[in-house]
């Protein structure tokens, strides 16, 4: 096997082999699929040719990964007359004159050739849809914040309001950074702030948000794809792709239309798209300052020196403007947690907490973290083990009556023992 350094880019429709073994339940598989080679899969796709009908989903795969070496070999279904051609596909491959050879573009932006080789396509900058003017954004946010509000925060929540405000009257920084400990409500509030201006008749056209969590991306320049996707509507670009059509866009000299939104992103965990060349953060923050260019960036991390871990040209855009987030104190948990209860047991609820509870609960949590999720988790699991205490002590089956399964300190105790 012939070993790579490593693989670029994956392709869309593109897997890796793996002889790597995991535990998957049963009800986790869907269904059926192809998997060939590259040149089997664009044969498919050319010549329009059906696996069966039972099989709609077809990839192709290049690559086989060893876990125990973590290498990357060249799959050993690949001949080795395939080898040059993989190894001289790039990017940067254009073909001129699409004339001359016999194949087919797909939407994805390669173009297959006869005998199953990909080439890519040269981004038609000119036709692309990023550019069309007039298009309404689609809000990956739909519906932001959710249905009870975040007390305790109102300083914070003054602020982020404060910036969009900014953003859309193009006053002030484009660039907003977020710090705090988890659960200390960095996203939710920012949701609750953007859910105002959303339900507001006076901004909702003029605010578009995209909403990117950066743990959830397979490598940081996924991010090109779905900032793209918001502009068009669909993404069937690679990464870099995306990057130059964004880059284009941003660049143009024309005054953006008074119709058109501001787009407002939202890079939540930006701690996890830190690279060793930080072009995807340098690209999210260096757009927003140029001129007539109607976006702009919220990022949102877990740490605080993050600005002084990047290089100066980021640190210094992402530092300008910051709202810290400090733990919750054993005061506002417990104002929280009181607001949260009929979440966790919408009435007519057979469980009611004494006073005494709800204090031990934000004091123990106070005293160790200040995240509201953990408090919550802990009143969730004291309210389970009272409910089984009440269940053992019942002489019927019949469900308990409202409020009659009361949570005490001792099933608090019980359940922080349980959880470590």
């Amino acid at each position: 096997k012939k070993s790579v350094a490593s693989i670029p880019p994956l392709l869309p429709f593109e897997v890796f082999e793996s002889n790597h073994e995991d535990d998957i339940e049963l009800e986790a598989i869907t269904g059926k699929c192809w998997i060939g080679t590259q040149q089997e899969f664009y044969a498919r796709k050319f010549h329009k040719l059906s696996v069966t009908t039972s099989v709609p989903l077809l990839f192709f795969s290049r690559y086989f990964y060893q876990p125990g070496s973590h290498k990357y070999y060249l799959s050993p279904h690949i001949k080795d007359d395939d080898v040059a051609a993989l190894e001289s596909d790039g990017d940067d491959f254009e073909i001129n004159d699409e004339s001359d050879v016999s194949g087919e573009w797909f939407d994805n932006g390669d173009f297959a050739t006869r005998n199953g080789r990909v080439r890519k396509r040269r981004i038609d900058v000119k036709n692309d849809p990023i550019f069309e003017r007039g298009g309404r954004l689609r809000s990956v946010v739909q519906s932001v914040g959710d249905t009870v509000q975040h007390p305790c925060r109102e300083d914070e929540k003054a602020q982020v309001r404060n910036f969009v405000k900014g953003a859309l009257t193009s006053q002030g920084n484009r660039t907003l950074y977020i710090c705090g400990v988890p659960g200390t409500g960095k996203t939710a509030t920012v949701r609750e702030v953007l859910k105002e201006f959303q339900s507001s008749p006076q901004h909702k056209s003029a605010l578009s948000v995209v909403e990117i969590n950066a743990l959830s991306l397979s490598e940081p320049q996924q991010a090109y794809c779905v900032l793209y996707e918001a502009y068009v509507g669909s993404c069937l670009k690679t990464p870099s792709q995306a990057a130059q059509l964004l880059e284009k866009k941003f660049s143009q000299k024309e005054k953006p239309r008074d119709y058109e939104p501001m787009v407002l992103v939202i890079l939540d965990e930006i701690d996890a798209m830190i690279a060793r060349k930080q072009k995807v953060l340098y690209d999210f923050l260096e757009w927003p300052t140029r001129a007539n260019v109607k976006l702009s960036v919220i990022g949102i991390a877990n740490t605080m020196d993050l600005p002084q871990r990047l290089l100066p040209r980021l640190g210094s855009r992402l530092g300008n403007s910051r709202v810290l987030y400090k733990p919750y104190n054993r005061a506002q948990l417990r104002t929280i947690i009181e607001a949260w209860l009929p979440t966790l047991h919408p009435p007519p609820s057979p469980v009611t907490f004494l006073s005494a509870a709800l204090d031990l609960c934000a004091g123990k949590v106070a005293n160790v973290s200040g995240d509201v999720r953990r408090a919550l988790d802990l009143c969730r699991a004291a309210s389970v083990l009272a409910i089984q205490r009440a269940a053992d002590a019942a002489d019927s089956t019949s469900p308990p009556a409202p409020g009659s399964v009361v949570v005490t300190p001792a099933d608090v105790d019980r359940a922080a023992a349980d959880a470590g």
